[in-house]
């Protein structure tokens, strides 16, 4: 499972520039997203998956991660008083992925 975790994020990480160009930065904006969401949930699932198989979750101890942890929360509480709910919601779930990823790496790397 542990190969098939870095396997996604290596192909994450070369087809992710192969979306961004110059001309369409703009255009495949959302194709971004969600090439990277898809990415950070199957990770996560294969995660919980190696987890239950292995009958142990091992979470590595980072100093940064609560500080992550309590600015998802402060920005999740701070949507309350967002003007746009919808691109706050779609803002918010960009922090989600990029810190469901640096999870990812931390505890598979």
């Amino acid at each position: 499972m542990r190969n098939i975790i870095l396997w996604l994020f290596c192909a994450a990480v070369f087809l992710l520039p192969v979306l961004i160009s110059p001309l369409t930065v703009d255009f495949y904006n959302p194709t971004k997203e969600l090439l990277s969401q898809i990415v950070v949930i199957l990770c996560l699932a294969l995660w919980v998956i190696k987890g239950l198989r292995d009958e142990r979750f091992d979470v590595v101890s980072n100093k940064l991660l609560p500080f992550i942890l309590l600015y998802c929360l402060i920005a999740g509480i701070s949507l309350i008083w967002a003007p746009s709910r919808y691109a706050g919601m779609r803002d918010y779930f960009q922090l989600l992925t990029f810190s469901g990823a640096l999870f990812i790496c931390v505890n598979t790397v």
